[in-house]
C-alpha cells in the first residue's frame, strides 16, 4: 500500500507542532497518534477513534486539533468528518503542512490575549483575585 507522504516525514511535522505549540505558544498539547499500525484500511492508531486528529491543544476557552499532512496527503473522509463536528462544537482544527506557517494565526491569537488589558495580560492568580 502507497501512502501518500512519507511516515518520517509525518513524525517530522507532528514533532515540530507538539515542540511550536508547547515550547513557543506555552500551550498544553497532547500528542494522540503514538504508535500506528497499517492495516488493510491504511495507517491506523490502536485506542483512537477513526479521524482522530494527531495533537490536540488546549487554548483559553477553545480547543485546538491539529492534523499534520507531509507530502501531498489530504484528510480522509473520517477526519473531515470529525474535523465538520468538532467545529460544529465550536473549536478550531487546523490541517498542517509546514508547523510554523500554518499555527502561526494560532500565535497571533495567542499574542492577542496576552496584549497589555487582554484577557490573559494578568496572571491566572491575578485574575481570580480581580474577579472577587
Amino acid at each position: 500500500m502507497k501512502l501518500p507522504g512519507s511516515r518520517s516525514g509525518h513524525e517530522r511535522l507532528v514533532r515540530a507542532c507538539l515542540t511550536y505549540l508547547t515550547t513557543v505558544l506555552r500551550l498544553p498539547t497532547w500528542r494522540l497518534n503514538q504508535r500506528p499500525v497499517l492495516t488493510t484500511k491504511g495507517w491506523r492508531n490502536p485506542g483512537a477513534d477513526a479521524g482522530c486528529p494527531d495533537l490536540i491543544a488546549l487554548l483559553p476557552g477553545i480547543a485546538l486539533a491539529v492534523e499534520c499532512k507531509s507530502g501531498g496527503g489530504t484528510l480522509s473522509a473520517d477526519q473531515r468528518e470529525a474535523r465538520g463536528r468538532w467545529e460544529a462544537a465550536g473549536h478550531w482544527w487546523i490541517t498542517v503542512r509546514n508547523a510554523k506557517d500554518d499555527l502561526e494565526p494560532v500565535a497571533d491569537h495567542m499574542k492577542e490575549m496576552r496584549r497589555p488589558g487582554g484577557p490573559l495580560a494578568q496572571s491566572p492568580v491575578a485574575l481570580l483575585i480581580t474577579r472577587r
